[in-house]
């Protein structure tokens, strides 16, 4: 044992050959503690039986622990620390009053005695170092603890309601559990009621119960009297009735966009006869035809509000119209509900727009003499992309082969028929899913899926969407996921570091300042239109009187006003939905199918823990806000496999 020499006093030194030995004792002086120090190394250090000569003189007993550990510091160190070397006998002190149960007090009503206090156990004296007494203390205080179902007058306790009395020994804590409860529902929309008792059950009393837990709404009165019945008839307990029902919401259904092709594609392995994977021929660039309809806007349906068992009504959320603006080679009826492709070509929805691009074909490598490609479109590739190549399309980007390191950007969905072997210089960013068989030292964003058939190795990835590999192995790196992460096995029996960010968006505040930022552009834009045109519109004779190039210009401006006002409407629709998204998006969990490896970190919230053993699944990595901490737990398979995004 060591400490600073702050909580001791010093009782004097003692020089032994070439140590000088300093005594110490606490304030109680039922310990003596010892520090040495050596002023020569050459000559010899003392022994255990001269050490316990020093003490001989004191009463107590000497710890052999600490006289060990004295010696061997001094062998090791100038100066030892502070080192209890020997504990007299300390005075043992009271335990106060106990509780003593009444031999009739299993079934209390109000008024009933529960118990008494015991007496005050009295103290036994002990002694310090110098054999000086040390009293024991008689305590007064009460050593259990009790609710308000019970209280004390004088020495003797006393129900204050009908009930069991429930003494726990470990805890040392007493309370009367009522032969009633109500249980209310999280969401309080249901009330059950439980009778433990054998004294006849009475609507009068459920009724009084229920009032306590001010349910005012929802009662059921034929529920209460066939409970009343039920409890006559059998003379058995009555365990979680229903006595209360609320009227559960109808939520809104919200306006909704129903596209006539997947705006994601998920990676699919399909082998041939010989159980081989043609990646090359799995390409999931989609194509639509000119005059086809490629997306509807369904209206919003509001809903019906609910009322709960304390009477609170609870609204629907309020209808919200789906928003989608026509872009390239796409246009729409005069509603803006129906969509309809300008050319062949591959669709593309990105971030509330609709588009339909070209499909750029490159047969075999990209290699020299194709070089970098920045496309306005959709780019397929059937065989590899090596080293330091710029790949970059307006819509998805296939891959049939592997990619090194090169930087790639996509408006759509990108996916690489074998693996990206960026080797610490590649990069992958994409506005759609992202798919691969394997990721090596990569850097990936993506903002939906992220789907890996093998592993992935010290990269960095992101995704605004879930992390699928069930059959894949996570090592190293870092992985920032919004919507989950399920995966066969995080780290490796090499201790290899892999940190984890469940439930995280990593575009979250860039995007919602964006979008901010664009609402103040517009809002600057259409004021100072209004300023300048308004005057004029407001005065019938000024507009008449307007030279006919400027009275283009206010026609101008007033038509500039409508699409402000329209752009404005787009992308507050798109700020709400992406609040919304990434609220009702947010997964904040890990789904290990096989194995967790000691090294693994996991942060959920303000919560992390370091994985320090290996953990077997199937298991499920949640957050334990109340202990603030991050808790593993075992998960059913069933349903336990994510699907992508459509």
């Amino acid at each position: 044992m060591s400490d600073s020499e702050e909580n001791f006093t010093q009782m004097g030194v003692k020089p032994i050959g070439s140590v000088n030995i300093i005594f110490y004792t606490n304030p109680e002086k039922d310990a003596l503690f010892l520090q040495g120090e050596i002023k020569d190394k050459d000559n010899q250090l003392p022994n255990a039986t001269i050490i316990k000569r020093l003490t001989q003189s004191l009463k107590g007993t000497v710890v052999d622990s600490g006289i060990q550990q004295f010696l061997q510091q001094l062998k090791e160190e100038k100066k030892t620390d502070i080192i209890h070397v020997l504990t007299a006998t300390p005075a043992q002190h009271g335990n106060g009053k106990s509780f003593v149960q009444s031999d009739e007090a299993d079934l209390v009503k109000t008024g009933d005695i529960v118990g008494t206090l015991s007496a005050p156990e009295a103290g036994v004296d002990g002694s310090n170092l110098f054999g000086q007494v040390i009293k024991g203390t008689r305590s007064e205080e009460i050593n259990f603890s009790f609710d308000d179902s019970v209280y004390i007058k004088g020495t003797t306790l006393i129900a204050y309601r009908e009930g069991k009395v429930i003494y726990d020994d470990l805890n040392h804590t007493l309370t009367i559990d009522a032969p009633f409860k109500i249980t209310i529902s999280e969401d309080k929309m249901k009330a059950h009621f439980t009778y433990l008792d054998l004294v006849p059950l009475t609507a009068e009393l459920i009724h009084k119960v229920i009032e306590e837990e001010h349910i005012t709404f929802g009662i059921l009165q034929d529920k209460i009297d066939e409970a009343v019945k039920i409890h006559a008839d059998t003379k058995k307990p009555i365990k979680d009735f229903l006595v209360a029902q609320g009227i559960p919401l109808k939520e809104t259904k919200q306006g909704r966009i129903i596209y006539s092709f997947e705006t994601t594609v998920a990676r699919t392995f399909e082998e041939d006869k010989k159980g081989k994977i043609d990646h090359r021929a799995n390409n999931s660039i989609q194509s639509v035809n000119e005059g086809e309809r490629i997306a509807i806007i369904k209206p919003p349906k509001e809903g019906i509000p609910g009322r709960n068992i304390i009477g609170i009504t609870i609204a629907p959320k309020p209808p919200k119209e789906a928003q989608l603006k026509a872009l390239k080679n796409v246009r729409s009826n005069k509603e803006n509900t129906e969509f309809y492709a300008e050319k062949n070509g591959t669709p593309i929805y990105k971030r509330g727009t609709i588009s339909v691009v070209d499909i750029m074909q490159v047969e075999g490598d990209l290699n020299l003499s194709t070089g970098n490609i920045d496309f306005d479109g959709s780019i397929s590739i059937e065989g590899d992309v090596g080293d330091d190549y710029s790949l970059k399309a307006e819509g998805d980007i296939f891959i049939g082969g592997s990619v090194g390191g090169s930087k790639i950007f996509a408006g759509g969905s990108i996916q690489i028929g074998k693996g990206f072997n960026a080797r610490g210089n590649g990069t992958a960013e994409c506005l759609g899913n992202f798919s691969a068989k394997f990721l090596n030292e990569a850097k990936v964003l993506c903002e939906k899926d992220l789907i890996i058939e093998n592993e992935i190795l010290n990269s960095d990835v992101k995704a605004l969407g879930k992390l699928i590999m069930p059959e894949g192995k996570l090592m190293g790196g870092t992985t920032t996921v919004l919507s989950g992460i399920f995966v066969r096995d995080i780290g490796s029996p090499l201790g290899i570091t892999s940190t984890l960010f469940p439930g995280v968006n990593f575009l979250y505040s860039d995007r919602k300042e964006g979008f901010e930022k664009q609402l103040k552009t517009i809002t600057e834009r259409t004021e100072m239109i209004n300023n300048t045109i308004g005057p004029i519109l407001k005065d019938k004779l000024k507009l008449a009187i307007l030279p006919k190039d400027k009275k283009a210009n206010v026609l101008n401006l007033v038509n500039e006003l409508k699409t402000l006002k329209a752009d404005r409407e787009l992308i507050q629709s798109e700020l709400e939905n992406f609040l919304d998204d990434n609220k009702s998006n947010r997964i904040n969990e890990v789904t290990v199918f096989n194995v967790l490896y000691p090294g693994s970190i996991v942060k959920i919230g303000h919560s992390q823990k370091d994985f320090k053993t290996e953990s077997h699944g199937p298991l499920l990595i949640t957050e334990d806000i109340m202990n603030s901490t991050v808790k593993t737990g075992p998960i059913k398979m069933k349903n336990s496999l994510p699907k992508s995004n459509k």
